[in-house]
């Protein structure tokens, strides 16, 4: 993180071993505070229907932005779930209003032109829509993307 920029991060994870590293290894290292943070512990999107999961909640878009003014990048990993980015309107209105520019790493080669429609028709460019699987040549080397 970039010294003296603000920052505020917001999580959804169902696992909470995969919570305790990002606390260990991404926020302590960092140095955000626990008033910079938020973490969900639940799924995103969609729900998983084994009973292993079935005590944890099931959020959505405008309820995780529901405590957030604008969002400067969402980056969003949600193993499949990025289909389920805007499921209400409330949703709609939160990515609308609340965030700026997004990130989205999919899984499924299926998922990169519904997004890309799916954004456009809510006033958002799509700048780069690069295959999951495929490699890029830039100014620095070639990036593969798996």
């Amino acid at each position: 993180r970039q010294r003296g920029l603000r920052t505020h991060l917001v999580s959804v994870e169902p696992s909470e071993t995969n919570v305790n590293f990002v606390m260990k290894n991404v926020f302590r290292i960092n140095n955000i505070s626990m008033a910079d943070r938020h973490i969900f512990l639940g799924f995103f999107g969609y729900k998983p229907t084994s009973k292993h999961w079935k005590h944890l909640p099931l959020f959505h878009l405008a309820d995780v932005l529901a405590d957030v003014q604008h969002v400067n990048l969402a980056d969003f990993d949600a193993e499949g779930a990025e289909a389920s980015i805007i499921m209400s309107a409330d949703d709609a209105v939160a990515l609308e209003t609340k965030v700026h520019r997004l990130l989205i790493e999919t899984h499924k080669h299926f998922l990169n032109d519904m997004l890309a429609k799916l954004l456009h028709d809510h006033g958002f460019e799509v700048l780069e829509n690069i295959p999951y699987s495929s490699k890029v040549s830039t100014d620095v080397g070639t990036i593969y993307w798996r």
